[in-house]
């Protein structure tokens, strides 16, 4: 900061006061490190300013630690492990549904007048402004006058899931709860219940080896006549033993069968179908190749005469040999190949005389 120099002055009373002649005025110029002047000052003394209270420094930003807390009970540790197992596997479908479908009956079955949000709603309110008090009816009193009154509670809403009519299913369920009331559910047991399983497949054991027996039966008698399995016997149904009658019966009537579709496919208009009969195309050899000439039996067994009628009556015998039981049946034709060929079905062994030495006995229990 520059002094002016002021001129003396002159006190004497003789000279008059006269201004001072002027002068130029010198300034100097500031320093260049003023301390006022911030960028003034050299540039390594230029630090970085703090940031405000109202600035955030987010890259001096620091996280404070968790607050430690006490330690975890069993119940919560337990509580924590269960939900983190329930959101690392999410509900399905069915699961979802099933969620939702009780909580719209839950919702359904709660009254909107005696809900704790009951007081929120907009609609009561205006009703009870009105005069309308929860538990009492709409409209006039007709209680008063002997009438049967307003409904005290709204209609409820009941969810459909079917096409049937309305009071329907509630009328069903009526009928059948009076149904059980008065005959009673029969509780299943689960010994009665094995028992009944172990009984049905020994049956169905028994009926393999009672077919197998036929067969069995079936040959010898073919080897006995000479004829063997390709050759066509000529007799009638009811000629046939009992015991493998109803086997030769279902082999006709399959073949009847096969018979009757390979009509009607050659009733068909399609010349080029290979594999069936037609006269402009095959000749007598061809149909014998092909096994489709008429008189023609394949390797099935003892059969009908080919071209005979179907004997439609009744086979007595037949059908009272099989209503007889499996086990029953199975023992009977096991005791004919014994006695009249010497063959143990179990050993399956024809033996060379009757006295079958070497066999355990008739049961198949005895063959171990």
């Amino acid at each position: 900061m520059s002094l002016k120099r002021s001129a003396p002055l002159d006190l004497s009373p003789s000279s008059p006061a006269s201004p001072p002649p002027p002068k130029r005025q010198h300034h100097k110029p500031a320093p260049l490190s003023s301390p006022h002047n911030p960028l003034q000052q050299p540039p390594s003394k230029l630090l970085p300013s703090a940031p405000t209270p109202e600035e955030d420094d987010y890259m001096n930003m620091t996280i404070p630690d968790p607050t430690p807390t006490g330690p975890e009970s069993y119940t919560e540790r337990l509580k924590r492990k269960q939900r983190a197992a329930e959101l690392a596997q999410p509900k399905s479908k069915a699961e979802l549904a099933r969620i939702g479908g009780r909580s719209r009956d839950e919702a359904l079955t709660k009254s909107l007048l005696w809900h704790e949000s009951a007081g929120a709603n907009k609609g009561l309110k205006m009703m009870k402004k009105m005069g309308f008090t929860p538990g009492s009816g709409l409209g006039r009193k007709e209680w008063e006058n002997g009438g049967d009154g307003a409904r005290l509670e709204p209609i409820g809403v009941s969810m459909k899931s079917d096409r049937a009519g309305i009071g329907l299913e509630k009328a069903t369920g009526e009928k059948m709860k009076d149904v059980a009331a008065g005959i009673g559910v029969e509780q299943l047991n689960p010994e009665e219940y094995r028992e009944r399983v172990r009984i049905q497949a020994r049956e169905a054991r028994m009926e393999a080896q009672f077919f197998s027996a036929q067969k069995v039966c079936e040959k010898f008698e073919d080897t006995e006549d000479n004829l063997g399995g390709n050759a066509q016997r000529s007799v009638p149904l009811k000629s046939i033993n009992v015991f493998w009658r109803g086997l030769v019966k279902a082999r006709e009537e399959r073949e009847r069968g096969r018979k009757m579709k390979h009509e009607m496919l050659q009733s068909l208009d399609l010349p080029r179908l290979p594999g069936y009969d037609r006269n402009h195309e095959l000749d007598h050899e061809d149909k014998v190749a092909l096994g489709i000439a008429p008189g023609r039996i394949r390797n099935f067994g003892m059969m009908v005469e080919d071209g005979a009628e179907y004997e439609t009556d009744e086979d007595e015998e037949l059908a009272e040999f099989e209503a007889l039981e499996v086990g029953e049946r199975l023992k009977r034709i096991v005791a004919h190949l014994r006695s009249k060929h010497n063959y143990c079905f179990w050993c399956k062994y024809q033996y060379p005389d009757g006295e079958m030495e070497g066999c355990p006995g008739l049961g198949e229990d005895l063959h171990g």
